[in-house]
């Protein structure tokens, strides 16, 4: 199934809940909107944080080449010390 491979190259990158959806929620270490709009700079869409699950982003799980370049994006912003890594 797609949905597995997506899976994979995002469940290393983060702390998430488990999920058997198209989509997972990932912990964010810091302001969520903060997060969600350098995304957003980066030509990414991630979702909005659901109350009550505060400090988690909801992200629908899309292409494995879309998820590449995510996790990219997301090593970028560890590098400049946006986002924690586990």
């Amino acid at each position: 199934m797609e949905s597995t491979k997506f899976r994979r190259i995002v469940y290393g990158a983060y702390q998430y809940l488990p999920s058997q959806a198209s989509f997972i929620f990932h912990e964010i270490k810091g302001d969520v909107q903060t997060y969600i709009n350098r995304m957003r700079e980066h030509g990414i869409a991630v979702g909005r944080e659901f109350a009550p699950i505060t400090g988690f982003n909801r992200l629908t799980l899309g292409r494995p080449d879309e998820m590449a370049v995510f996790v990219e994006v997301l090593k970028s912003f560890r590098e400049q010390g946006w986002v924690q890594s586990l």
